[in-house]
């Protein structure tokens, strides 16, 4: 697959959507647009500009990144 498939890229409106095929991970902000939202691997909890970013470098550490637990 290249490299790509070992890119995740964070976005929050619909030409985010442009690199949808050439990246591994496409990630959505909490405040991102809903069309966005609806076609990305998985949606943070943070919005842009408070704590997004963190929140997709915390997850990127763990072992299962994109997996939620079933009690959230």
């Amino acid at each position: 697959m290249g490299w790509g498939s070992a890119i995740a890229v964070v976005g929050d409106d619909l030409n985010d959507l442009a690199v949808r095929r050439q990246v591994g991970v496409l990630v959505a902000t909490a405040d991102g647009a809903p069309p966005l939202r609806r076609q990305t691997d998985f949606v943070l909890d943070r919005p842009g500009g408070h704590g997004a970013g963190r929140e997709l470098a915390e997850r990127l550490l763990q072992p299962t990144p994109f997996c939620r637990d079933r009690n959230d």
